[in-house]
């Protein structure tokens, strides 16, 4: 039992370390070009600035649109899986692992899951698709999901905690 107190206290620390205030800053920058790219592109106090002076308060957002086309033509079709075998014996398992791998994105719902992680991508920075082969072990299915990226952290030797 103390090896597990130990691990955590490990990774506790860890956690920390990566959430800095730097990183927090980030994330908070991050939400606001997610926000504006959303059309909430006045802060309330600009808002009540132009409605004292008797300005207009509406946006015209031009951003939206295109995230929205480049989410259309980047998922437009499901990917096609290829695997190749490193020798011509390999080549039936390779046809396995291709049918298999469109049977998982099939099975996850993986077109919706890749517009969310495009759409991330665009207009929060990072987007992140992920293969979980142990999700449902005693099922024995393979999933991809989505993953909120403001809760991954980059590995401690990567040396960039603003990550």
């Amino acid at each position: 039992m103390p090896k597990q107190n130990k691990k955590a206290d490990q990774i506790r620390q860890l956690y920390n370390l990566a959430d800095s205030s730097t990183r927090r800053q980030w994330q908070q920058i991050n939400q606001k070009g997610y926000e504006f790219a959303h059309d909430e592109q006045l802060a309330s106090d600009e808002k009540d600035s132009l409605e004292e002076q008797g300005m207009p308060t509406f946006t015209i957002n031009r951003i939206l649109p295109v995230v929205e086309m480049l989410n259309f033509y980047a998922t437009a079709n499901n990917p096609r899986w290829q695997a190749i075998g490193v020798e011509g014996s390999d080549s039936d398992v390779a046809a396995v692992l291709s049918d298999l791998a469109d049977y998982v994105w099939h099975n996850s719902n993986g077109s919706t899951l890749y517009t969310n992680a495009i759409n991330d991508s665009v207009t929060k920075g990072v987007g992140y698709l992920l293969e979980s082969p142990y999700a449902f072990p005693t099922l024995g299915k393979d999933i991809f999901s989505r993953s909120n990226h403001l809760r991954h952290f980059a590995k401690h030797w990567n040396g960039d905690f603003t990550f």
